[in-house]
């Protein structure tokens, strides 16, 4: 007779031996340390580069922000004033300042650990003036290459959209940017 392994007497009713399996699982105990040890590295390593990219976005936050105020004290400056290639060079100084800003304090945001993305702006956008400030930022790095950058817009674009225009306009310049890079290459 025998109950969950143990093997009993059939006389006297007691237990006479165990019957039983052994297997060796050191192997799987010793992939499964090194999976958690693992897995304890990357959460680490992830940890150390969230760390490094927000100390290093805080410290390019604040010269930029000194930046972004030089150029707003410049604008107020009789003497560009009354020059518009300076005006304009530093109204679109300022314009990408900001920009940039807004991708710095992006990445600090994703580099908290509560949080989940990025929030968008919306606002009603100048399609035109937004296009028309985008081509003349880029410009500058387009001619130093020789190229041209022109924009012609539909007669059937809306004037106005809804968007968060800091971001749209940094995907028409990770546009511009990529074929410009593949001109140069061809």
């Amino acid at each position: 007779m025998s109950e969950g392994g143990l093997q009993f007497d059939p006389i006297t009713g007691k237990p006479t031996h165990i019957v039983g399996i052994v297997r060796d699982i050191t192997k799987e105990k010793h992939t499964e340390l090194l999976a958690e040890k693992a897995q304890r590295e990357v959460e680490k390593a992830n940890e150390t580069k969230k760390s490094y990219l927000s100390n290093i976005s805080h410290e390019t936050r604040t010269p930029l922000n000194i930046i972004l105020g030089s150029l707003q004290i410049l604008q107020r400056d009789d003497r560009i004033r009354k020059c518009p290639d300076l005006k304009e060079s530093v109204i679109l100084a300022e314009d990408c300042a900001k920009s940039l800003l807004v991708q710095i304090t992006d990445i600090i945001n994703l580099c908290k650990s509560d949080s989940v993305g990025l929030e968008c702006e919306m606002n009603i956008v100048p399609v035109r003036d937004m296009i028309d400030s985008v081509v003349r930022a880029m410009s500058i790095s387009a001619d130093e290459k020789g190229l041209e950058i022109t924009a012609k817009i539909d007669s059937n674009v809306p004037t106005n959209i809804i968007a968060d225009q800091i971001r749209l306009k940094q995907i028409l310049i990770n546009l511009i940017n990529n074929v410009s890079r593949s001109q140069e290459t061809n």
